[in-house]
């Protein structure tokens, strides 16, 4: 049974995480805590609903159909589009209950927020206290940890602080090689699992604290470890299981669609850990912390022959120093690069990481862990009854919430104080019962606009109630199924677009009016109200607020799933100008049958033959080229492929055709270019092209 200071620490904890959180108590299923929303803070709001929409999404798979947690979520029908961002399985899984119970959003994005403070300060009591052996000192190690500033200043990115479990995975790995049970091993195992599911970040802030840790431990105990083979084995094999399925869909989708890599890395510099700076450690923690490692220095208190203050210190400054450019040692002219920095083109999947400065958060719970020994050498120099001892936690905890939340003192200490608001984040109610009431297979929302960060966050914020696919998409990454998504929704309310739209399994359509122009507005409700006298409307208007209208798309008809069906269009078109080495050339595919198009799955690129003739001679020319053939094309309708093409001949015309590289004679789509040398100045390009045009 829990002890006594346990609960009590539990019920502290929890009332100081709802006290972080008191902006949103008033009303938890209607408002949000975040930045102003002036400057930067407008932009981290989208961030904010786009990170709701994907957690809401998780939950409620987790709650109903966890096995299909890859299903589609937003920008349907991108396959393993959760690839294209951060995962936030973590997350979801938090949120899945109380989701579950009052299928409010907000309400269980707002939970999440209070357990992703919560759950840390007791994984980091239950740490500090097994090896302390001091409540006081444990109350204080996991109250700085759960309430770090860190934390508590983005409640937008929960998921970038996720070392939630870290503190348990080093409790267990000490029980591990000190008790030796397959109780341990089940127990390292199972949150090895749940901080696998938080993002990379967490993660690899963990592997840094944790493997050195490891290390410390299996050196200590190596005569022991033939005995815990097979324990280790399980804790091998369940991190290696979860890794893959959470990892590799990303490493699948970066060779699918050659994206993933390439983006810039942001690292902290090492000034921005001082006082005064966003990522200073704190003056409570720090003196804690050093007060912790000094005692260390002076002795060793060894719990079943361990103690792992060193370790972790070792594993904390690891962190530090993968989260900067680099350090420089001092008195030398030597400088240290990150390891992170030079191994961003070694692992696979790392360089897709931006923010690698967050791993700092492993420095902090290793700060936070040593702070527990400070408080332990000041209450065992109390020589005193418990009562004092217990004041004297208080004192540092008090201590501790007024340089986080008192502003004089926060400004002191990190330049700046919590700079955090409630606001109404939830939609009209008509618009929420709108959605959810008319919501049916995959949703399209109006304009398809991209990039407008304002425009999509609002659609996914949106589809966190009516919670069907949608074809918003906020990303770090694109691909080519949103180009043409978008190019199909411009073409509504044209019956070809919609039979292909319905065809990808589209069938409910929200036009946002407050994102709409007048003008475009106006042009959409013409093509609408004149297809309406025909009686050939292929969208029927299903309801409608002051901000959404709502439409049903054409029911999809007979498909045809092979490429077979596809041919080159027979309409002429105007020979175009290309330059070397690259041009992007436009070739239209028509799809001459009875039934509606829809491209095969998997969804992905095909290996396509390009095929060169000349006017002149008649000779030819192979070469090759990866690209997406069309997602969709209404019976006896066609649509265009624009495809970068390397240009490997000679200067003069050229007819060029495309084809699978599986059924080379099977011609897709053919055009007429001229290829003009790559040193044709631009103006007299432009010239030779109108007096082609003037001449056709």
């Amino acid at each position: 049974m829990p002890s006594r200071c346990t609960v009590l620490s539990a019920v502290a904890y929890l009332a100081l995480s709802l006290y972080a959180m008191s902006g949103v108590l008033e009303a938890p299923a209607t408002l949000l805590l975040g930045p102003p929303a002036e400057g930067p803070g407008r932009l981290l709001r989208t961030d904010q609903n786009m990170v709701l929409s994907v957690v809401t999404h998780n939950a409620r798979l987790f709650s109903s159909r966890p096995w299909d947690l890859f299903a589609d979520g937003n920008c349907y029908p991108t396959p393993l589009s959760h690839t294209l961002g951060e995962h936030m399985f973590g997350n979801g899984l938090l949120a899945a209950i109380p989701h579950r119970l009052t299928g409010e959003p907000i309400l269980a994005y707002n939970v999440l927020l209070v357990l992703r403070l919560w759950i840390p300060a007791l994984a980091m009591y239950a740490l500090s206290l097994h090896f302390t052996k001091s409540p006081p000192a444990a109350f204080v190690a996991g109250l700085v940890f759960g309430l770090s500033r860190s934390r508590l200043r983005d409640p937008v990115h929960p998921y970038a602080y996720g070392d939630l479990w870290t503190p348990l995975i080093l409790l267990f790995l000490h029980f591990l090689f000190t008790r030796r049970d397959w109780k341990s091993a089940i127990g390292l195992a199972l949150f090895v699992s749940l901080q696998m599911m938080e993002s990379l970040y967490a993660v690899l802030a963990c592997t840094l604290v944790a493997g050195v840790y490891a290390v410390h431990l299996a050196i200590s105990n190596w005569r022991r470890i033939p005995e815990l083979v097979p324990k280790l084995l399980l804790c091998a094999l369940t991190a290696s299981a979860m890794g893959a399925w959470i990892f590799l869909p990303y490493l699948e989708t970066a060779r699918t669609w050659n994206v993933l890599s390439g983006r810039s890395a942001n690292f902290s510099y090492i000034w921005q850990f001082a006082p005064g700076e966003s990522y200073f450690i704190g003056f409570v923690v720090g003196t804690l912390a050093l007060l912790g490692v000094a005692d260390r220095l002076r002795r060793s208190r060894p719990v079943a022959g361990d103690d792992p203050r060193l370790a972790i210190l070792l594993g904390g400054f690891l962190a530090l120093w993968s989260a900067v450019y680099g350090l420089k040692i001092p008195f030398l002219d030597v400088g240290m690069r990150s390891p992170l920095y030079l191994l961003r083109d070694v692992v696979p999947g790392l360089s897709s990481v931006r923010v690698l400065a967050a791993v700092y958060i492993g420095a902090f719970l290793a700060a936070a862990f040593l702070a527990g020994y400070g408080v332990l050498l000041l209450v065992e120099r109390l020589r005193s009854a418990h009562a004092t001892r217990a004041a004297l936690a208080a004192a540092l905890s008090l201590a501790f919430l007024l340089e986080v939340f008192a502003p004089p003192i926060a400004r002191r200490s990190w330049g700046a104080p919590l700079d955090l608001a409630p606001f109404r984040a939830r939609p009209p109610e008509e618009d929420i019962d709108l959605v959810v009431r008319t919501a049916d297979g995959a949703v399209l929302d109006l304009p398809r606009i991209r990039p407008n960060l304002l425009a999509n966050a609002g659609q996914l914020l949106l589809a966190s109630f009516h919670g069907h696919p949608t074809g918003a998409c906020y990303n770090s990454f694109r691909v080519p199924v949103q180009d043409q998504i978008v190019e199909l929704a411009k073409q509504l309310p044209a019956k070809p677009a919609a039979e292909a739209l319905s065809a990808l399994g589209f069938r409910t359509l929200f036009v946002h009016l407050p994102l709409v122009t007048p003008s475009a507005q106006k042009k959409f409700d013409r093509k609408l109200g004149l297809q309406n006298v025909s009686g050939t409307s292929p969208l029927e208007p299903i309801g409608a607020t002051d901000r959404i209208r709502a439409y049903r798309l054409p029911a999809a008809g007979p498909l045809e799933r092979s490429f077979d069906v596809l041919a080159a269009s027979t309409d002429a078109e105007p020979r175009s100008s290309i330059r070397q080495p690259t041009a992007a050339v436009r070739f239209e595919i028509a799809n001459p049958g009875a039934e509606t198009f829809r491209h095969p799955e998997p969804i992905e690129p095909s290996n396509l033959v390009v095929r060169w003739v000349s006017d002149q001679d008649g000779t030819s020319l192979e070469s090759s080229v990866r690209t997406l053939l069309p997602l969709a094309i209404a019976a006896r309708g066609k649509t265009w492929n624009e495809i970068e093409l390397p240009v490997p001949v000679a200067p003069g015309r050229y007819d060029v055709s495309i084809a699978r590289a599986s059924t080379p004679d099977h011609v897709l789509g053919s055009r007429r270019v001229e290829v003009l040398p790559a040193d044709v100045p631009e103006r007299a390009r432009k010239r030779e092209a109108g007096r082609r045009k003037r001449g056709a």
